[in-house]
């Protein structure tokens, strides 16, 4: 899509000549294209007559003044000055501007001018929401992950010289900005430029309020290196929340790659999670259970923990549990890390437990219950 088809000079046409009829005091104008046929014009009843002038100037290359004298040899002209419009060397159309040549030469050329740089500009614009277009569609494509759709994959891959290159990571970004998508667009490209965001061999596009980047990793990129400045990014912006899926080997694995790393943001929580990592893991699949059939015992956990408790207390009692976890199940490191002695962690834990009638329960057992009232807690807010 490099040159101007006629097909779009001639959309782009009479929006033109309506929006620089009073540059000129009203003047009549006419745009032709290439076989010489009135196209736009602001005498509505002229558009499809044949413009002698018109045509010479396209055969000729060369602008084309007609005066009243000449009116018998140039079919369906009027009195004016015909100027030829080049795109990438060939003559796409011409203007004309009715009146006599000392009074619309400079005019006719400036409207050449203006018209070239006019239709350049909306050629691109529309160039981009085309392929805006053409991208949404093939993303849809790759997260469907229907086998039939490969010949169109294909081919869309093709139209745009968008082919991803394996293994790729699916990435999902969701704002609390009232900018919305267009700001996370905007904060990419500020972050990372054009080149380093939004490459050849990657695909990219908006579904459901979210922001996704299924991203390829070719030649001297680090694959981390997107991510770390990523990192650095979400945390330095709380309204914006990142997930990075696990590596995906091929098609059908950027299906589950996307699931999960969506099913991972719609939970509560900032910042950036990659799903390589064990604990993002463990925060998908205990918002899991709690979706799919956890969540009646939990809430009674919750219930029961709130009558007996203040809620500071409650808050004290499942920080110092969910630091405990972090830590491994080491009780130095986390009285450390919580600045108490570390009788006053397990005397903590272990009232925790019996709250919650937990202290028969096997360690594992007992933390992913835990684990699971504090991930039930934080989606409740």
């Amino acid at each position: 899509m490099k040159n101007i088809t006629m097909s779009v000079f001639s959309d782009l046409a009479q929006d033109f000549v309506e929006a620089t009829s009073s540059l000129v005091r009203g003047r009549t104008i006419n745009l032709m294209d290439t076989k010489g046929m009135i196209i736009a014009s602001t005498e509505h009843g002229r558009i499809g007559n044949f413009h002698q002038g018109a045509k010479e100037a396209i055969e000729t290359g060369r602008p084309v003044r007609i005066a009243k004298a000449d009116l018998p040899k140039y079919k369906g002209a009027k009195e004016g000055y015909n100027m030829p419009i080049f795109q990438n060397g060939q003559v796409i159309g011409v203007v004309g501007v009715y009146g006599q040549e000392e009074e619309v030469q400079d005019v006719a050329n400036l409207l050449r001018v203006y018209v070239t740089q006019s239709f350049k500009q909306q050629v691109i614009a529309r160039r981009q929401v085309m392929e805006g277009e053409l991208r949404s569609q093939l993303l849809d494509l790759y997260l469907l992950g229907n086998p039939d759709s490969q010949e169109n994959i294909e081919q869309l891959s093709d139209v745009l010289s968008c082919h991803l290159c394996f293994p790729v990571t699916v990435i999902v970004l969701k704002t609390t900005a009232p900018s919305g998508i267009s700001g996370i667009y905007d904060i990419l490209r500020q972050y990372f430029g054009n080149d380093e965001v939004f490459s050849r061999n990657d695909i990219y596009g908006a579904k459901d309020n979210i922001f996704i980047l299924i991203r390829s990793f070719t030649g001297s990129k680090r694959p981390d290196h997107f991510e770390d400045i990523a990192a650095n990014l979400c945390r330095g912006k709380k309204e914006l929340r990142m997930v990075i899926s696990d590596s995906c080997a091929n098609a059908g694995e950027i299906v589950e790659g996307y699931k999960e790393a969506k099913a991972l943001l719609s939970l509560s929580g900032d910042g950036i999670d990659r799903l390589s990592e064990a604990r993002a893991k463990s925060k998908l699949y205990l918002g899991k259970l709690l979706q799919h059939g956890g969540s009646h015992y939990i809430q009674q956990l919750n219930r029961t923990l709130r009558n007996e408790v203040s809620a500071q207390q409650e808050q004290t009692l499942l920080e110092n549990a969910k630091t405990y976890f972090l830590m491994d199940g080491s009780v130095s490191q986390a009285a450390q890390a919580l600045q108490i002695h570390r009788n006053t962690l397990l005397y903590r834990l272990n009232r925790l437990y019996e709250i919650l009638g937990l202290n028969d329960v096997a360690p594992f057992e007992r933390e992913l219950f835990i684990r699971m009232l504090i991930a039930f807690r934080a989606e409740e807010g």
